[in-house]
């Protein structure tokens, strides 16, 4: 966690005027993940065994014509590593540029009806710092008739207040009368490990694209709030 110093922060509904910047800050943050899966995937084994085989064989090559120095061939490490990081970030965007229109649908997460069930976190009364969805058990998108959370965003510098984002979903889940919220998450989310330290479990866990070879995976995430220390049931 951040160790800027904690301030006070609002969470609270969006206005009608910010309704447009709730879907804006949900789509920035999916493709912050297609970076991150970009990178997962230059570091799994296959494509790196590739990358090797096709920069020994360049190198190889160069070293024929014109011979190499050390300047030359760490030269040619950085082009062939942004060549083929290049190569990977099409599919990458392609692949969310598909969730992102799939969230956007009518039966989507992000569709005009769930845009005044999110929060926002403000800190100064201006700066918006993160978003979460906490969508009713009816509302398109949910899982299976639970309160089900979705798109929550945190600007890195200050996932200090992350949890108080989260807890804020929470209470509104228990007062919908819930003993059980789910969670809708992909595992390149970066508050993947977040929902886990909230005793998050797994009860989805599926590949849907074939980029799920290389770790892609549309998670749903459940807690039980009965066992949760001050969400007891209060209905």
């Amino acid at each position: 966690m951040s160790n800027v110093q904690r301030k006070r922060i609002d969470i609270r509904r969006p206005t009608l005027a910010e309704l447009s910047s709730i879907r804006s800050i949900a789509m920035n943050a999916l493709n912050g993940q297609s970076r991150n899966l970009s990178q997962k995937i230059f570091w799994h084994p296959l494509y790196l065994a590739v990358f090797g085989l096709v920069f020994m064989g360049i190198y190889r090559l160069t070293n024929m014509v014109e011979g190499n120095t050390k300047l030359r061939t760490f030269v040619l490490l950085i082009l062939v590593s942004a060549v083929f990081l290049t190569l990977i970030e099409f599919p990458c965007r392609n692949v969310y540029a598909k969730i992102s229109t799939e969230d956007n649908q009518p039966d989507g997460c992000l569709a005009e009806e769930n845009l005044k069930h999110f929060y926002m976190a403000r800190i100064d009364k201006e700066r918006v710092i993160g978003i979460i969805g906490i969508l009713p058990a009816n509302a398109p998108g949910a899982y299976q008739n639970t309160p089900t959370i979705v798109h929550w965003t945190v600007i890195p510098k200050f996932y200090q207040y992350a949890f108080d984002l989260l807890d804020s979903a929470l209470r509104e889940a228990k007062e919908m009368g819930a003993d059980v919220v789910s969670a809708r998450v992909y595992s390149t989310d970066p508050m993947l490990k977040a929902f886990e330290r909230k005793d998050f479990t797994p009860v989805v866990d599926e590949a849907f694209d074939y980029l799920s070879f290389f770790g892609l995976r549309r998670l749903v995430l459940q807690k039980n709030l009965s066992e949760q220390p001050g969400f007891e049931n209060r209905r």
